[in-house]
């Protein structure tokens, strides 16, 4: 998992890299193609520094070699009428390898962000289901019904900051539910199937908000909410939490990856 300092670290990287997309392609269209070599330096000290952070084998196809040519060189190639193609085609690859570089840096960047926002919603879910567990102890039936709910809907809004798709701010958390969907669409069918479910029970049991927390036709919900309604509930809210908990996990290390 990518720290804060070294999201800001790549952060910085990309805006290096997108800058060296712009020279390299100013310079090609101006004709000043000397420049090729410096620009080809900074990059590979660009990469490098972005090495050390991510690591991983992906990285290796933004890698870039190119040759530095000398001055017999350069005169050979102009005598030919090749001068203006060769290095005008080495500016070219080193603005497209910037480009394509800092766009994998900046999908890397906002997917540990939505990350890290996701967890957040889970922190959220974990200490609602920790509440449900604690109110059934205490024989407070409809507050550990609420609590069941809330995790349910923490757990579920999890999955919309994980994709990067806002959630409705309400507590019915499912509408809108098929764009998160849309992103995960290549899970295995065994998760699909638990997303289905995930949002089937947090639709039922949006409705259960209110109703655990406000009399209806003046009878107290603590009277009419029991003790196998808070038992229950509280089995899913464990169950939305475990699914949403593990396709975030999936996400954090890498082991599935979510459609632009």
């Amino acid at each position: 998992m990518l720290q804060d300092t070294q999201l800001g670290v790549l952060r910085s990287i990309e805006r290096k890299l997108r800058k060296l997309e712009k020279d390299s392609k100013r310079d090609r269209d101006t004709r000043f193609f000397e420049n090729y070599f410096s620009h080809y330096k900074r990059y590979e000290e660009i990469y490098s520094e972005a090495s050390k952070i991510l690591d991983d084998e992906e990285l290796m196809e933004f890698e870039l070699k190119i040759i530095q040519l000398s001055e017999k060189e350069i005169d050979d190639l102009a005598k030919t009428g090749k001068h203006d193609a060769v290095l005008g085609a080495y500016l070219l690859r080193i603005s497209d390898y910037a480009r394509n570089l800092a766009s994998y840096i900046a999908k890397r960047v906002a997917t540990q962000e939505n990350v890290l926002k996701a967890k957040a919603y889970l922190d959220d879910a974990y200490n609602e289901k920790n509440r449900a567990s604690a109110l059934i102890e205490k024989i407070d039936w409809n507050g550990s019904v609420e609590a069941s709910q809330h995790c349910i809907e923490h757990a579920i809004k999890s999955l919309f900051r994980l994709v990067g798709v806002k959630h409705p701010f309400e507590h019915d958390p499912t509408k809108e539910f098929e764009k998160v969907i849309e992103k995960l669409k290549d899970l295995p069918k065994w998760d699909l199937v638990n997303l289905a479910r995930v949002r089937w029970l947090a639709k039922v049991w949006a409705t259960i908000h209110e109703e655990s927390m406000y009399a209806f036709y003046k009878i107290p919900a603590k009277d009419f909410f029991n003790d196998r309604d808070a038992k229950v509930l509280k089995e899913y809210a464990e169950e939305v939490y475990s699914i949403c908990q593990r396709l975030v996990t999936m996400v954090e290390f890498r082991q599935f990856k979510i459609q632009e």
